[in-house]
Parts: C-alpha cells; structure tokens; sequence
C-alpha cells in the first residue's frame, strides 16, 4: 500500500527545524513496521496551521491525492493537519471521496481512528489549543504595549533594543520639511512627488505615496508621545483586526523622541481635520486647494514665494466682467486663522488676468507643436541626465530580480523535499535555506533602490507622445477649453512677485516655459 505523509512546523526556526527532522523519522519508522511503501513526505516549514491558503505542501499533497498517487495519509497528530476544525473536517471528506484514508497517528505509533466525531473532538482540541496561543500571544503584547514597546520601523528613528529608539537625524530633517509643507498647503499626494523627485526614500527604500505621508502625520510619536495597543486581533482563524477604544490604549510621553513641537503637530492635526470639511466660501474660511472643475486653472495656480494657491477673483466692470487670480495668502491671509494657528501675509502682489494667462498657455502649447522632435528630445535629454544608459533597462532588470527571486523560492523549497526524500540532512537544510534567505533579502532590498528611478524611465517616450497629443486636443478646444483639459497636460503654474510666470507640464521633468502674459508681444519669453 502506498503512503504519504504530511508534517508542518509553524516556524522556520532552529528548533522547529528539528521537530521537522522528528517527524520524518517518526514516519519512516512507522512505514517499516507497517511494510507500507513511503512514497512522499509532504513537510510545510514556518506556516501556520489555522489556514489552508498559505500551505503549498498541504495544496500539494491534495492535488495529488486527486491524481491516485496514494492510497493512505498518515499524520502525526491531529494539530500538525490543521488547527481549524473545519477545515480538518472538509478536507478529511475530500480524501474520503477519493478512497484515500487519513490515519492519525499517536507517539506509540497506535491510530486515532477514522470515526468522524472521534476527529471532530480532537480537531476542536487543537483549534481551543490554537486559540489558547492566541490568548498568550495577545496578552504578552498588550503587556509589551504597556511597558512601551517601540516600534520595529518607524521614519526618523533607529531600534535599539524592545523600548529605545534613536533619532537619525538625516529622517528627522525629512520629517520636519513634511510638517512644513503640509502647514504650508501643500497636499499630501503634492508633498509625495516632491521628495521622490528628489529622490527620497522611505523607511524600506520605496516611493513615497499619499498613504505614508497620512500616516507620518498622523503619528504623535513625532511630538513625543508614543500610542500602543491600537489594534488587536478579533479573531485568531481569520486574523482579522480591528481598532481599541482610546480609553484601552496605552500612551507614553517620551519627550526624547520629539522630532517637532506640539504646537506644531496639533497644527497639522487641525489642519487635516479641516481638509476632510467643506467650508462655505468666503474670504475668511476659503480652502484655496479645494477643487472645482468650474473654475479654468483650479488646482494648477500656485504662488513661487509661499508656495499656496491662488484664488480666483471676480471683478465687475462698466462693460464686462474681468476674471483674475492672487496669492490666497496676500488676499485673504490676514483674516485667516485656525484655533491658535496665524498664517503670514505674503508679498506677492500680483495679479493675473485670466484670458492673458490663457493666452500664455496657447502661445506654449504653439512653440511645442511647431517643433515636436525639438521637445521631444529636450525632455529625454533632461530626463537622462541623471542616470547611466543602463539605468533606462530598469524595468527588464526588475523583471529578472523578481524571476531570480521566485527561483530562489523555488529553490528553498526544494531543499525541503531532497530533505523529505533522504537526499540532504536537516543541516544542510538550515545551511542552504539561511543562504537563500539573505540573498532574498538583498535583492528585495535592491528592487527597493529600484523603485525611486522608475517614474522617470517607465515608457518615457510613450508618456510623452501621449502628453503631446493632448496638447494639440487643447489648441483645438480653444474657445472650448475646461480645466479637466488643462489638467492633462499642465501638472503646475507658478506665478512670483516680480511677474514671471512659469508653466511646468504633466511630465517628470524639470524644463519649463516661464515668461509674463505681457511679454508675449515682445518676445521676450524663455524655455528653460
């Protein structure tokens, strides 16, 4: 009779490594007394036992259970095939459907039996083992989170041991620069680009993104003030989590990791709360970032010397009515104020009329379209300048770190199965496995490295063909232009107080078209 037999450990360490090799003699051992043929041992390392999904070798050993290779699975004890009761007794009747018996095997090599409620009382014995570990786990943490345990990864810090952490002062600078430019207006998506166009990674090496910038800002440990047991987990089987009450959750004033003031993240605090609000429109609560598609520049106008936006103004006259934009912070800053935040004047006086500005854009747009090869290889000269020709094969080289990293993978789980079948030790396992773990770890570490290059080298030349052909859809809806137009191809306009005006189009580029509306007729405009 051909046998299979099925272990798993729930870690990949030393210890459960050994367990492993137990198992396997265990099997060996009671396939000779019983003169069975051992055909296959079906070993999960490091996985736990609450869920089917993540078991390769148990998924493995099912499918082949379907394609007759065996006729009897032995297990060692009813815990090592699953700590849910369901889906030991789901996957128990599949075998059974498939005239394969599923024998459970106690240390004095004796079977449990095959009787169903036999089953259903040891597997609810392990799932209560399984939920008791949970319970342990749970309490350990929340004495842990008590004590204050620090966290593993944190932006602007370094772990020293389970309740220390050392400021790193190159991050804390970064941190303050993000506080500051979110009290200064910028939005979070805004203040992302910008530090990965300067090519600023995070904390793992990868591109900022809206989400990491909300929760740097979010984190009052930036001022301090340390928040554990915000989470836990409602239930073991699923691993689901959710939020604890305030009340429950433990703080920790630790003043040596203040990166930044209260005042000032109780300001950004504020500020985001007033971001979630939609105000009524008026000089002293007017949102200048609030969007509205109405408006021709919204969200496209921004002042060179604060760094706000610019608001949209209407001015009423004998024979028409004339549109133009200002500095918010010019035009209405002086009334503005957010509990105990005051925000400075600023000192960009000027105003610009909205038809000359749309005028400025046309005559741009024109230059372009006039010489398209010209722009065109502007923009890839600008782009490349910064990296080797090798760098714009980044995509291919990521394709095969990936492809290098699934071999790799692949490789450590056959290592488990050459253990299984005889072929190596159990120290040749723990040797080849640790190797390929450290070079999984450098490559993911170089596909981190990776990632801040790509939004520049990623189907440049696509990008901009598709950039040009929405310019030339602007110069043909002139007299029907909007701003959902404008805004696929315009990315920024910066206005400043000496009267320049300077267009930056949707594009990872640094060129940029800068004159004033009035210098048009005198030729006086400049493509930097």
């Amino acid at each position: 009779m051909k046998l299979a037999a099925y272990c798993r450990v729930s870690t990949d360490h030393e210890d459960q490594l050994d367990s492993l090799e137990n198992q396997k003699l265990f099997f060996e051992e009671y396939s000779k007394r019983h003169g069975y043929e051992l055909t296959n041992i079906y070993a999960d390392e490091g996985i736990s036992g609450k869920q089917l999904k993540k078991r390769t070798q148990f998924n493995k050993m099912m499918q082949d259970a379907r394609f007759k290779l065996f006729d009897v699975v032995i297990v060692k004890d009813v815990a090592r095939f699953a700590r849910n009761t369901v889906d030991l007794l789901t996957s128990i009747r599949e075998l059974k459907t498939l005239d394969i018996n599923t024998q459970f095997i106690t240390n004095n090599m004796t079977s449990l039996g095959d009787s169903e409620f036999v089953l259903t009382i040891f597997g609810a014995l392990a799932q209560e083992e399984s939920a008791n570990t949970s319970k342990r786990v749970k309490f350990g943490k929340k004495i842990n989170a008590e004590k204050g345990r620090v966290p593993n990864i944190v932006y602007g810090y370094r772990k020293i041991d389970t309740y220390n952490l050392e400021i790193i002062e190159e991050e804390a600078i970064v941190v303050r620069r993000i506080f500051d430019m979110f009290l200064n207006k910028c939005g979070m998506t805004r203040i992302a680009k910008t530090l990965n166009s300067e090519k600023i990674p995070t904390k793992k090496g990868s591109l900022w993104e809206e989400r990491n910038i909300r929760r740097l800002i979010s984190n009052p440990i930036y001022k301090g003030l340390m928040v554990n047991h915000k989470t836990e987990v409602k239930d073991f089987l699923t691993g689901k989590i959710s939020d604890v009450p305030e009340d429950e959750q433990f703080k920790h004033n630790r003043h040596e990791y203040a990166i930044i003031s209260g005042e000032i993240f109780d300001a950004a605090q504020a500020e985001k709360e007033r971001r979630k609000t939609k105000v009524k429109y008026d000089v002293v609560n007017y949102n200048p970032h609030r969007f509205s598609s109405k408006v021709l520049f919204s969200n496209l106008l921004y002042c060179k010397e604060c760094g706000t936006a610019l608001c949209r103004k209407k001015q009423k006259r004998k024979h028409d009515t004339r549109f133009y934009y200002v500095c918010w912070r010019k035009d209405a800053g002086k009334y503005a104020s957010r509990g105990d935040l005051k925000w400075k004047m600023c000192d960009n006086k000027y105003t610009i009329d909205e038809s000359a500005l749309l005028d400025f854009v046309f005559d741009y747009f024109n230059i372009i379209v006039a010489d398209k090869d010209d722009f065109v290889q502007k923009i890839i000269d600008e782009v490349s300048k910064d990296f080797d020709k090798n760098d714009f094969d980044v995509k291919t080289k990521q394709k095969a770190i990936h492809k290098q990293i699934a071999k790799l993978e692949s490789n450590k789980e056959k290592y488990m199965t050459l253990y299984t079948n005889d072929v190596i030790t159990i120290e040749e396992v723990k040797q080849k496995t640790q190797a390929i773990k450290i070079e999984i770890d450098e490559l993911n570490l170089e596909l981190g490295q990776m990632q801040s290059k790509i939004f520049k080298m990623v189907d440049l030349e696509s990008h901009i063909k598709s950039l040009l052909s929405n310019i030339e859809n602007v110069l043909k809806s002139k007299k029907s232009i909007t701003n959902t137009i404008l805004r696929e191809t315009i990315k920024r306009i910066d206005v400043s107080k000496n009267r320049y005006v300077e267009i930056f189009l949707n594009i990872e580029s640094d060129i940029s078209y800068k004159g004033t509306p009035k210098d048009i007729r005198k030729h006086k405009i400049s493509t930097e």
